[in-house]
């Protein structure tokens, strides 16, 4: 059960992305309603009877051939195991619902696999698979597909013939681009494709799609389509590792978004119309080029956490500090010289981080921070003696902790 147990991980790792569907309720009773069966087991007075079979770590150079007389098989784990060919015979397994064979030697995915209309899951992660079926469009049930780990440099454009696909993971592969027909899988919720090489979104990206979560972190894009702010549903974005210089504009149209993570592009400026995106409850700009925070990002009045580790800021953004839902604040590693004079008594600020700034004085002035709880300083910015000092001035107040 191994696959599926990592599956929901995935899936469920926010309620806002996966609500629990039929589908997955169904594959879910697998546990819980039918024997898992090992090659052991087998027999021939029992192939009837074995509804899942787990055949993973059990050095398998191919599938062995009984495998197919099993005519009421569902659930068929091979993970880990040395397979490098899915054969033909594949298809006699008619009411196949749920196919593992992550970690094997798999090099494409073949027709004969596309035939199998009951598919609801597949696991193919960890292989060297380079091609797909120009088919697997046929998987008309087909609700989840991992192609994580492979050598993936195209994707068949029946791939958006996928009408009932809610979750595709393609991260770490070798995919340039998406073929220009994406739009269309019209339920995916989950597209996790990080760490690939894409140069760039197809123009019609956003359009129709209900997408909740998209993970984009390590490629090599620059811009975003214009269709992207179509993405109403989006909820958590993450375009971390890129090679943005200029914040794209249609971020600032998705209101609804609440996890914006860009950190380490080539960001300097950050727009007035940020201010715009008044869902957003975590905000990641770590490791850029950013000398200033624009006063419009007080219109976050959701924001939770704000990230601005390891960036060119010299003067301290108070007005941060009367966003009421900030408990997080994170300026280290910039070029911060002076902390002014805070009087913002409401602020509900619990966390603070100032570390390798270039500091001239001790911030005292943060003492006036009534919910602050943890304070984070260089332990090079301060001689001991002024460390000692600044400990025990915010004795009792919050906690002082130097890197």
């Amino acid at each position: 059960m191994r696959f599926v147990a990592l599956l929901l991980i995935i899936l469920t790792a926010n309620n806002d992305i996966v609500a629990q569907n039929n589908d997955l309720r169904t594959i879910l009773k697998f546990n819980n309603s039918f024997k898992k069966y090992s090659f052991n087991d087998i027999n021939y007075n029992n192939l009837d009877s074995i509804v899942v079979l787990d055949l993973s770590k059990q050095n398998l150079t191919k599938i062995p051939k009984i495998v197919y007389k099993l005519n009421n098989l569902q659930y068929l784990i091979l993970s880990e195991n040395e397979i490098k060919n899915i054969p033909s015979k594949i298809n006699k397994l008619e009411r196949l619902k749920i196919f593992s064979i992550s970690e094997n030697k798999l090099k494409k995915i073949p027709n004969p696999l596309t035939k199998l209309d009951s598919i609801l899951i597949i696991g193919a992660g960890n292989n060297e698979i380079k091609s797909i079926s120009k088919n697997i469009g046929n998987l008309k049930q087909m609700i989840a597909l991992d192609l994580s780990s492979n050598n993936i440099e195209t994707l068949p454009h029946s791939i958006s013939e996928l009408e009932s696909l809610e979750k595709l993971q393609l991260y770490q592969n070798k995919l340039t681009g998406l073929p220009s027909s994406f739009y269309k899988t019209k339920e995916l919720e989950y597209l996790g494709i990080s760490q690939n090489e894409l140069l760039a979104l197809p123009d019609s990206f956003g359009h129709g799609q209900k997408i909740v979560l998209l993970e984009l972190m390590g490629n090599k894009l620059s811009e975003l389509p214009s269709s992207f702010s179509e993405l109403k549903n989006l909820n958590k974005l993450r375009l971390s590792n890129n090679n943005f210089s200029v914040f794209p504009e249609e971020l600032t149209k998705m209101n609804r978004l609440r996890i914006l993570d860009l950190m380490y592009n080539n960001l300097r400026e950050i727009p007035e119309d940020i201010g715009n995106m008044e869902y957003l409850n975590q905000l990641g700009l770590g490791y850029n080029n950013i000398v200033s925070i624009p006063s419009s990002i007080t219109r976050l009045r959701r924001l939770d956490n704000l990230d601005l580790f390891h960036n060119d800021i010299e003067i301290f953004p108070i007005y941060v500090l009367s966003i009421k839902s900030l408990t997080s604040f994170g300026l280290g590693y910039n070029k911060i010289t002076e902390i002014p004079n805070i009087d913002v008594d409401h602020s509900n600020l619990k966390y603070l981080h100032l570390e390798r700034n270039s500091l001239m004085k001790p911030p005292y002035s943060v003492l006036n921070l009534q919910n602050l709880e943890y304070l984070y300083l260089g332990k090079d910015d301060f001689s001991k003696e002024l460390q000692e000092e600044i400990k025990e001035k915010f004795k009792g107040k919050c906690r002082v902790y130097f890197d």
